[in-house]
């Protein structure tokens, strides 16, 4: 990538960032915001993600759940227009075969039972359908764990250097 498209890449994930805070204090009495902002996050002109799953671990209360889960394919019709169109995005993710089964996965807590490794994630990622599985944690609030299952978009020198630190934006959302 020359200098040029390297800091026209920075550019658009940078904007697209900074938009996220104000989009997410617009759409605040929506329980579902930590979908509007993965999908936030997944878009071109962002990260370009195909395919993520949030999963939130809480070790005191031994529980692994699953948030919300991205797939390109199923909201393809509002890749820009989700914020815009609030009920027909959370429709289109009430549909999304994906995110239901993402929102579906309940089980024991992964650092609660020392299971934290990447063969268990790489399992988790097997069985919900993420080919080629890449991996992030975060701290959440209250002593809970942000997962990340997603896969990475190829030969992109700028998303080392900022998606993990954006992913902190998915602990401001309610987890429902």
């Amino acid at each position: 990538m020359g200098d040029q498209a390297l800091l026209s890449r920075h550019r658009s994930i940078l904007g697209s960032l900074s938009e996220l805070p104000k989009r997410m204090i617009d759409l605040q009495h929506l329980e579902n915001i930590a979908e509007f902002v993965l999908h936030g996050l997944c878009q071109p002109g962002c990260f370009d993600i195909s395919q993520a799953a949030y999963i939130v671990d809480n070790p005191d209360f031994n529980c692994l759940k699953g948030i919300a889960g991205f797939s390109a394919t199923e909201v393809a019709l509002l890749r820009s227009e989700a914020w815009g169109s609030p009920e027909l995005f959370s429709n289109l993710m009430q549909a999304s075969k994906f995110n239901q089964q993402i929102r579906a996965l309940e089980r024991a807590s992964l650092r609660a039972n020392g299971r934290a490794t990447t063969a268990v994630l790489q399992d988790l990622a097997t069985e919900i359908g993420i080919a080629n599985p890449a991996f992030c944690t975060w701290e959440l609030k209250h002593d809970n764990y942000g997962v990340l299952i997603y896969r990475k978009p190829e030969n992109d020198p700028t998303f080392d250097e900022h998606f993990v630190k954006s992913l902190y934006l998915l602990s401001f959302c309610p987890i429902f």
